[in-house]
């Protein structure tokens, strides 16, 4: 069980091996992990319905409702 549950059901996840994070994304908000999932913290509560990592320069994309697409700056 994780010691920090992220904020809400998640619908996506994509590792960040850049950071070495876990990056979920759900209608509610956008939570990462440093620690392999065991703990989680808010990126955003932007709401998400998919992520994914672009293969070209390994930047993560998070799309929504309303044709709402971002790009993780960090």
């Amino acid at each position: 069980m994780p010691q920090q549950a992220p904020r809400g059901y998640r619908s996506g996840v994509v590792y960040f091996p850049m950071q070495k994070w876990l990056i979920a994304v759900g209608p509610s908000g956008s939570d990462y992990s440093s620690d392999g999932g065991i703990a989680w913290e808010p990126i955003s509560d932007e709401g998400f319905h998919a992520v994914q990592m672009g293969h070209a320069d390994g930047s993560i994309w998070a799309s929504g409702i309303n044709g709402k697409i971002a790009k993780l700056k960090y």
